[in-house]
């Protein structure tokens, strides 16, 4: 289950870091929107990820690998193969995410087992691995915040750069564990810098992107590095991409749960 968790959060955590073409000079909230979705090339690949958490007293514990990705009717596809920790080499994982309505499916192949399977959890707000990111942190982020009532509350500086504020109230049906979740948006890429997850009128956790890790795929904008931090834990999560290719498209064969742990 653990394994499961980390490669959840290194899958979807791929889609927040992207942003798409720069919307209109008054944009509206649909067109945020819009933009936000386009938040993954139609395929790309990532020679080197990596997620290093960091606890309150120092301990650190890291996961790297290779990631490849692309959409499929609007939906993600991610793979993505483990090189490091050791008792995690030469696995592989795949998340094929649901239409809405429908459960996202993940499957994991262990080397040592010479089998794949599919696996099927309801964890969906639990931290990922000893990480500060919960996979519902960061599906709320790529689906534009689907699910929730979105208003624009204003447009301001951050880091030097012209940001929207955008505020999503989640729907009382997600059973969400924040009442807010506040978001600014770079009005250049359309990735968000910032984002605040409230609960109980306080900020629980902070998702953050210095303009300076801002880098480019062809002309798709991704942070190349960003910082997850539980508030009230003092504990924090840095991600970080390298590598990064933006492509037309991938092989079927990395998203086949037939298959995708033989493809390269």
């Amino acid at each position: 289950m653990r394994a499961y968790e980390t490669t959840k959060a290194a899958l979807a955590v791929l889609t927040m870091l992207f942003g798409g073409a720069a919307y209109a000079a008054e944009p509206s909230v649909a067109e945020i929107e819009s933009c936000m979705r386009a938040n993954v090339p139609a395929a790309m690949q990532v020679r080197e990820f990596s997620l290093n958490s960091i606890d309150r007293n120092g301990g650190e514990r890291k996961l790297q690998g290779r990631l490849f990705a692309a959409r499929e009717n609007g939906q993600l596809r991610s793979m993505m193969k483990i090189e490091m920790p050791l008792d995690l080499r030469g696995a592989a994982y795949l998340l094929r995410e649901g239409k809405p309505g429908e459960q996202d499916a993940m499957y994991v192949f262990l080397p040592a087992l010479n089998k794949t399977r599919r696996i099927v959890g309801g964890t969906q707000d639990a931290p990922l691995f000893g990480t500060d990111i919960s996979y519902a942190d960061i599906k709320q982020i790529h689906s534009a915040f689907v699910g929730g009532a979105i208003e624009l509350e204003k447009t301001e500086a951050y880091e030097k750069r012209e940001s929207v504020v955008l505020m999503l109230t989640p729907d009382a049906q997600q059973q969400s564990q924040f009442s807010g979740i506040r978001s600014w948006v770079d009005r250049q890429s359309c990735v968000p810098l910032k984002v605040e997850f409230i609960g109980e009128q306080q900020v629980r956790k902070r998702y953050t992107v210095r303009p300076a890790d801002l880098k480019q795929a062809g002309s798709h904008w991704y942070a190349s590095k960003a910082l997850m931090e539980d508030i009230g834990g003092g504990t924090r999560t840095q991600i970080e991409l390298s590598g990064v290719k933006s492509l037309d498209s991938l092989a079927n064969n990395y998203f086949n749960p037939r298959s995708f742990q033989l493809a390269n």
